[in-house]
């Protein structure tokens, strides 16, 4: 399987991990460039636009495209309604894109297991050098061995959705349930 990417761009790690998750759920195949193109229209020197109700309306028309021209349906996640469905979906047919950092960061989850996240950050600075917090979070560079190049970070839940504390949202954190935010992307089948 083709590796996954890493952002180039400071402010594109959503639209890094959209596309990611896209070509994880085409098997690494191939993203579609109109889905390609399309994410990448929704960058500004920001990050991702959506500052207002007019915005907003424009960011879900382009989301809604990307999920026609990718065969995959796109959804939202927030507050309180997050940790529920990152516990629920199936990371066979379906990932998320989570922020982190109480919206600061978006990496993807591409699994769940035994209380773990499997996760990909796209901001290499982030990962380049492995880096573990006893029951909070591993970072593997570039790869975690056997993960068919689609994860470098193990996320526990407990620190996953730990609300702040002095603070500090650094280490993979969610932050407050008002803070969260989840774009879930699931495969038809």
């Amino acid at each position: 399987m083709q590796p996954l990417a890493y952002q180039v761009l400071q402010t594109s790690c959503w639209v890094t991990s959209m596309l990611n998750g896209i070509m994880l759920l085409n098997n690494g195949k191939h993203v579609p460039f109109m889905a390609y193109k399309l994410l990448h229209n929704l960058l500004v020197k920001e990050g991702v636009f959506y500052y207002n109700k007019e915005d907003i309306k424009a960011f879900e028309a382009i989301v809604a495209s990307v999920g026609l021209c990718s065969n995959l349906k796109i959804s939202w996640e927030s507050c309180n309604t997050v940790e529920p469905c990152l516990m629920s979906l199936d990371y066979q047919h379906q990932l998320a894109v989570c922020d982190v950092g109480a919206g600061d960061h978006s990496i993807l989850i591409s699994g769940y297991e035994n209380g773990i996240f499997q996760a990909f950050d796209p901001y290499w600075d982030s990962v380049k050098d492995c880096k573990s917090v006893k029951e909070e979070y591993e970072i593997f560079s570039p790869y975690m061995p056997k993960s068919g190049n689609s994860v470098n970070i193990l996320i526990w839940k407990e620190h996953l959705f730990a609300t702040k504390r002095n603070q500090d949202y650094k280490g993979y954190k969610m932050g407050a349930e008002s803070m969260r935010r989840a774009t879930i992307l699931t495969q038809y089948r």
